[in-house]
């Protein structure tokens, strides 16, 4: 069943796998401080602090320039991304975050609950999945706990567990 799942979603995403600019839309301000930097496919929202930007998560490697653009569109710098934030492991929202680490040094945290899963099971990151020979599991700098409040740059941010589309999903308030 596996298989089956994969080949329909590969065929369903052929387009946006050669041509990811066809899932680009404009960025757009969600509130003060709040910025939606995502594409068709994947949300990523971009928050400001005094300090940087955090990227809740970081969308697929396809579209990797789409985020820079979007972040760019909004008058920001990529460079300023300090971190990413994960809501889980699979592939289509981590995407971006190794490019974000060798081009900007951004680091990246996930739930400490995803975190030991990949370890234990990376197919878990359906990486099969990807449409991309480059797209790689990133090195996660920090794991989040459950009930844990992420404080950057005056920005406060609660991390809450909410399992359903994978184990460990991530909320964030």
């Amino acid at each position: 069943q596996h298989e089956e799942r994969r080949q329909k979603y590969l065929k369903s995403h052929a387009q946006f796998y050669t041509q990811p600019s066809t899932a680009a839309i404009e960025p757009f301000r969600i509130a003060d401080g709040l910025y939606y930097v995502g594409d068709k496919k994947v949300c990523v929202h971009l928050v400001e602090t005094k300090d940087g930007l955090i990227l809740l998560d970081s969308g697929f490697y396809q579209s990797r320039h789409l985020l820079t653009e979007s972040i760019r569109k909004l008058g920001f710098d990529p460079a300023d991304v300090k971190w990413i934030l994960h809501t889980h492991e699979h592939f289509d929202h981590f995407g971006a975050a190794d490019e974000f680490r060798v081009l900007y040094g951004t680091k990246s945290a996930i739930s400490a609950v995803r975190a030991q899963s990949l370890r234990e099971h990376p197919e878990r990151a359906l990486m099969d999945w990807s449409g991309s020979p480059y797209d790689v599991i990133p090195q996660f700098d920090y794991e989040l706990q459950d009930g844990e409040i992420f404080e950057f740059g005056g920005v406060k941010i609660r991390c809450e567990l909410t399992p359903g589309h994978a184990l460990g999903v991530m909320s964030f308030f």
